[in-house]
């Protein structure tokens, strides 16, 4: 479709080149370039012609950002170019860290990601929205707490251990087949026959009470 307004854009973002021998260039200043008269925008300013008519525009996209005024049917509308680490938001170039992002007194940089946040110990994620106790590594109802670098869990009884996840039968010490299960904070042994003892330590033939040569079994 034909442009009603005879709008042009520029060679780049902040400079208009002409076709003809005349350079009008209103807030700006002419300048050769390739061997052909360009309008040259100062810094925060853009090329906008309407007709016949050029000048510099305020960009009003922030401190140091530029911008490109795009011509279309109905109106005239612009495209900040945001500094490095700055993001175009509503027609502004903003920077992303104003918002403070990062949790914990973690450190927010503009780095064109959209932002990096630089975690203090022992906060780490996206946001240093997660510590050692974020995945809840104490178990069976233990309650973590942040140590440090790292955590430390206060166990319920009769758990202990690192992570919580060890109980009175963890070592295992019913003897000869003994099945160990866990009684208050301690532990009882289910002896197998004819074993006996806290343990199943205890074998009947131990004391050897077979006299004359008899055989225990």
């Amino acid at each position: 479709m034909e442009n009603p307004h005879n709008l042009e854009l520029g060679v780049d973002k902040q400079e208009q080149t002409f076709q003809y021998a005349e350079c009008k260039c209103d807030k700006g200043k002419c300048i050769e370039k390739d061997g052909k008269m360009v309008c040259s925008c100062p810094p925060e300013f853009g090329v906008y012609k309407w007709q016949a008519k050029v000048e510099c525009r305020a960009c009003e996209c922030g401190k140091g950002a530029n911008c490109t005024f795009i011509p279309s049917i109905l109106y005239l509308d612009k495209e900040c170019v945001c500094s490095y680490g700055f993001k175009e938001s509503g027609g502004k170039c903003v920077d992303p860290c104003t918002k403070t992002p990062c949790k914990n007194g973690g450190i927010c940089i503009a780095d064109g990601k959209p932002f990096t946040c630089v975690c203090k110990a022992p906060y780490y994620g996206l946001f240093c929205e997660a510590d050692p106790c974020t995945t809840n590594p104490c178990k069976n109802r233990g309650i973590c707490n942040i140590d440090g670098d790292s955590f430390k869990c206060d166990c319920v009884s009769p758990f202990s251990g690192k992570t919580c996840d060890e109980d009175p039968c963890t070592t295992n010490p019913c003897k000869n087949r003994g099945t160990c299960k866990v009684d208050g904070k301690s532990f009882k042994c289910d002896c197998t026959a004819p074993y006996s003892g806290n343990t199943c330590e205890r074998d009947p033939c131990t004391t050897n009470p077979c006299k004359n040569g008899g055989t225990c079994k």
